[in-house]
């Protein structure tokens, strides 16, 4: 009976000691688990989330680094960067995000305007081309159909009204070997080339559409009359009063500058001094100028332009001006382009040809004196 007794003890002890055991694994378990679910450095971020450097944050309300910021904050972010002209910025966040969100249709938009804004626009119409090639929603695809539209057809508008045949044919050569049956593309380049002279290029590019076409024969019958009369008239006015001398001439004061002269103009109310230049085809002012009066004028932006300089190709931004006057000639909606300090020969903008071409000018070097007479 003794020996019952003894072995029910052990047992009794055994069996208590091995259930300490069990609730000590347990407790420690679950304390260890406990704090694997609260380490910062073992958290899964939100799907919807992303951490955003502290640069991308300066000059807005300060965020910790270790916050999570929506990807719609990221996306309101970068546009507002956008609008405030930090380029570089958005390029370099927006290429971290589309590694994370690829088919993200917002970004994938953001990214596309900044292209426009960036780069030539032909490249940035192709850039949305591409776009619609991706599986993306209809309103995203209608949307951008819409920007497709607006961009292409403001641009050919202003530059056919200001008669910038080079810049048109920059723009649409790429869009017509996209799309070689877009009538719109067609119809434009062809103009492009005939007010060039450019008939051979103008006639290939009008094979596209039937012999007969009604629009291609204006095309060429404005060619042809371009020849013949070397000029268009349509976009100038002169409807202030003018005091004008026999013959019709108008005489305005030059500055010299060595062997160059400058002009006065105003864009607006500003007065801005002009380097004549009969080799540049489009007007063009100083980003200098272009800061001074953006605030106050309705400046549209056109499209990104390479430009040809005496230092070499550059790429300048293409907006119209509401208003430019040259003596008592008033331009309205003038496109120029605006280019750095450095490019502008000590003067703030050079006068193009699609200014000075609607007139018969000289310059008289005796008197200092630009003559202009209207075609």
């Amino acid at each position: 009976m003794r020996l019952a007794i003894t072995l029910l003890s052990i047992l009794l002890l055994a069996s208590l000691a091995v259930n300490g055991w069990l609730l000590w694994r347990i407790f420690n378990h679950a304390k260890g688990t406990q704090l694997h679910l609260i380490s910062p450095s073992n958290q899964t971020k939100p799907t919807d989330s992303v951490y955003l450097p502290p640069n991308l944050k300066s000059g807005m309300e300060t965020v910790s680094p270790d916050v999570p910021l929506s990807l719609d904050d990221a996306i309101e972010r970068l546009t507002h960067s956008l609008q405030q002209g930090d380029y570089d910025e958005v390029a370099f966040r927006l290429t971290e995000l589309l590694q994370a969100n690829p088919e993200n249709a917002e970004l994938l938009l953001l990214e596309a305007e900044l292209i426009a804004l960036t780069q030539p626009l032909s490249e940035a119409l192709m850039h949305y081309y591409s776009l619609l090639e991706m599986p993306l929603p209809p309103a995203e695809r209608q949307k951008i159909y819409s920007i497709i539209n607006e961009l292409s057809e403001n641009a050919i508008r202003q530059l056919k009204e200001d008669q910038a045949w080079d810049l048109m044919a920059q723009l649409l050569e790429p869009l017509f070997q996209l799309l070689p049956e877009h009538r719109g593309y067609i119809l434009g380049l062809a103009e492009a080339y005939g007010q060039q002279q450019k008939m051979t290029l103008m006639e290939d590019v009008l094979a596209s559409l039937p012999p007969n076409d009604s629009q291609a024969q204006i095309i060429r019958q404005r060619a042809f009359r371009a020849r013949e009369t070397g000029f268009n008239r349509e976009n100038i006015s002169t409807d202030k009063p003018v005091d004008r001398e026999p013959g019709g001439e108008q005489r305005l004061s030059l500055i010299r500058v060595g062997d160059q002269f400058l002009a006065q103009i105003r864009i607006g109310e500003r007065p801005t001094n002009m380097l004549l230049d009969t080799g540049a085809s489009t007007t063009a002012i100083s980003s200098q100028v272009f800061e001074q009066i953006k605030s106050t004028q309705r400046v549209r932006f056109i499209g990104v332009f390479d430009v040809n300089t005496a230092a070499g190709k550059i790429r300048a931004p293409l907006v119209q001006l509401p208003q430019v006057t040259l003596g008592p000639y008033q331009f309205s909606d003038l496109s120029v382009l605006v280019m750095p300090v450095g490019e502008m020969q000590r003067a703030e903008g050079l006068l193009g040809m699609n200014v000075l071409k609607v007139f018969d000018f000289r310059i008289d070097q005796v008197s200092d004196q630009l003559v202009l007479r209207e075609h």
